[in-house]
């Protein structure tokens, strides 16, 4: 089938390629033309992608979004569609169509159909599948004057060269978890696991302490870790004073109560980590923790010990019994923390709690949604999590 036109011709390739182009119409059996000079093609970056609506046909196989910009230089504007850019092996006849990949969080901007303005410029994203390790790709543009043969031009891709930063983004999001829900530590994929700091701005050092590649660009959050824990405590605040039918727990008692839970937490909880989606400027990690559930701590030997302590007492007023009972319990559950088991939150689903990070294109930073947001609904289940199902 014969593909679109940018409308380009007179075509220089230099160290970017520079299409320079004239279209031809035919008015009354004469020839006129309309000259569009001066699209500017770039290769910005690239690197390898993860998408649950993506799946490669072999191990070897992985999918390269390559970011390309468009600049005008000439006296027209120009348009172009997704098909006027294919990606071919040097060794084999074969084309490859871009792959349509879809953003739920709408930060990732692919180049399908559009306007490039007199002056003006666009810069987003193509998706192949490609051959991981395989260095010899073009990447072609088809342009010709219109009514003339198509000129094929051709950049350069080393597929080999680009990386695949999904494992960052994980590296991130099990940062956040434990500088935002544990005291900077917890055993996360089968590794312990510090957060690089308990303040905002932690640079990703998880997993064995790995130093990262001077060469690599620092990964760092953009949430306040401060404010995501104040936030987090305030949550378990409210629901360990709410939790109890007589006993009304103090603000400073209910701070104590989580603090003693979050801290024996911190050292039995496991989490694990999946990447659902990856993208250069979004991305969603699935967190699936196993941590202490108050439903599966033995309260009962709590009530027991109650119950011993006080037979010989004579209580005719039998809410003030119950409260004090609560009380009893409250302030002392938490000497059955280190014998509880370790388990999933009762109502996860599948993988875990998705997570939603973005990407700022000016300082590189990532940030964790932690919003009211209905579509951040996983994130209010996350928080519930770790106040243990309380």
């Amino acid at each position: 089938m014969k593909k679109n036109k940018i409308g380009l011709g007179l075509l220089t390739l230099t160290s970017v390629l520079v299409l320079g182009a004239c279209g031809g119409s035919s008015t009354n059996g004469k020839d006129t033309s309309t000259t569009k000079s001066g699209l500017e093609v770039k290769v910005l970056d690239g690197e390898y992608i993860t998408s649950k609506d993506l799946t490669p046909s072999s191990s070897s196989k992985g999918f390269l979004a390559l970011q390309v910009k468009l600049t005008n230089n000439g006296d027209e504007s120009i348009t172009y569609g997704q098909d006027n850019f294919t990606l071919a092996t040097k060794d084999e006849d074969e084309d490859l169509e871009p792959e349509n990949v879809y953003d739920s969080l709408d930060h990732f901007k692919t180049l399908t159909y559009g306007k490039v303005s007199k002056g003006r410029s666009k810069t987003g994203y193509v998706v192949y599948e490609v051959d991981k390790k395989e260095k010899k790709y073009d990447l072609l543009i088809d342009a010709a004057p219109i009514g003339e043969d198509e000129e094929e031009i051709k950049i350069p891709v080393n597929a080999a060269k680009y990386p695949d930063n999904s494992e960052k983004v994980k590296e991130l999001a099990k940062t956040f978890v434990t500088q935002t829900f544990l005291d900077g530590s917890a055993t996360v994929d089968g590794s312990d696991a510090e957060a690089a700091s308990t303040t905002g701005g932690a640079q990703v050092e998880l997993l064995a302490k790995k130093k990262s590649n001077n060469k690599d660009k620092e990964w760092k959050l953009a949430n306040k870790a401060d404010e995501d824990k104040a936030t987090y405590m305030k949550a378990f605040i409210e629901s360990a004073k709410s939790g109890w039918s007589y006993y009304q727990p103090s603000d400073s008692d209910a701070e104590k109560f989580a603090q003693q839970y979050i801290t024996a937490n911190s050292k039995r909880a496991q989490i694990e980590t999946t990447i659902i989606d990856y993208l250069p400027t979004s991305a969603k990690v699935a967190i699936k923790p196993s941590i202490i559930n108050f439903k599966d701590l033995d309260t009962d030997s709590l009530k027991n010990e109650y119950i011993d302590k006080h037979k010989g007492d004579n209580f005719s007023d039998y809410d003030a019994l119950y409260k004090d009972a609560e009380k009893y319990i409250f302030e002392n559950v938490h000497t059955r923390y280190d014998g509880a088991k370790i388990a999933t939150p009762e109502y996860m689903d599948g993988e875990g709690y998705e997570i939603n990070l973005t990407r700022d294109t000016d300082t590189g930073e990532w940030t964790v949604d932690t919003s009211d947001d209905t579509g951040n609904y996983d994130y209010k289940q996350l928080v519930q999590a770790f106040i243990g199902g309380l």
